[in-house]
């Protein structure tokens, strides 16, 4: 389960083994020994996967069939993005999406005082 489900992670997020193996400190070599099942991953190497993922190490594991797996796999591909980028570049997408948050929450208040002033 514990492979499946790391080259699942990558074809889903299109990381290569090469860029993963060099993210969470591995050759390049483990990873294809990985999945050819002739090793398997240390614990370290299990948590920085999940890290990257973000991902739960359960659900690496397939300990963890929850929502919260479920919500993760759909967010590590951009999740992987983020990882991608320099500094400059990773402050610049959370303050996108930080301001994105924003608008939303005002545009659902705007929302909610309409409604409240349709029935008074």
């Amino acid at each position: 389960m514990l492979t499946e489900n790391i080259f699942y992670l990558l074809k889903a997020n299109n990381v290569s083994q090469y860029q993963l193996a060099k993210t969470i400190g591995v050759s390049a070599g483990n990873v294809t020994d990985w999945k050819s099942g002739k090793a398997k991953p240390s614990s370290e190497a299990i948590i920085n996967i999940a890290r990257f993922f973000n991902v739960s190490t359960d659900y690496l594991l397939g300990l963890d069939d929850s929502t919260s797996s479920a919500i993760n796999q759909d967010i590590a591909p951009h999740v992987a993005m983020l990882n991608k980028m320099d500094k400059f570049q990773l402050e610049a997408a959370l303050t996108f999406l930080s301001s994105l948050v924003q608008t939303g929450e005002s545009q659902q208040n705007i929302s909610k005082t309409q409604e409240i002033k349709k029935h008074a």
